[in-house]
């Protein structure tokens, strides 16, 4: 299975380093978006932040891939002596999706856990012992 044409530069092009740039501009944007957006706002920059995490992440393994060599993206144009370069290589790549693999094993085990933490602090405020009283009670987002 080939990827689509448009995808050539970032993949096998020249543009194919500015991944690694996106990868730490993510998790600063939604930073910022988040409390601009309220609960329920954040809760969804944060889950596609999670998506955009894992599936940037393995376009960077992609890239690495088909250009065959590291990636390496100087920070503002300055190389290594004078300025900070992002570097992937095979180990990186390797350690990097397997590091946004577990954030989405780890973040959907904790929103569970999480929910049963507070429908079980819910129930106990009512009187009640068991979840299974809980029913629909907690307010969804809009």
């Amino acid at each position: 299975m080939t990827p689509p044409a448009v995808l050539d530069p970032w993949l096998a092009g020249p543009r194919a380093p500015e991944l690694l740039f996106l990868l730490l501009a993510l998790p600063v944007l939604g930073l910022l978006l988040a409390p601009l957006l309220g609960a329920c706002g954040a809760r969804l920059v944060a889950l596609s932040g999670l998506v955009l995490g894992l599936a940037l992440a393995l376009a960077c393994a992609a890239a690495l891939i088909a250009a065959d060599a590291p990636l390496v993206y100087p920070l503002g144009g300055w190389s290594a002596p004078l300025g900070i370069e992002l570097y992937l290589d095979g180990p990186a790549a390797l350690m990097l999706v397997l590091t946004a693999a577990l954030v989405q094993v780890c973040s959907h085990a904790l929103a569970k856990a999480s929910l049963f933490l507070v429908a079980g602090r819910i129930l106990a405020s009512f009187g009640h012992d068991r979840l299974a009283d809980l029913g629909a009670s907690a307010a969804p987002c809009h």
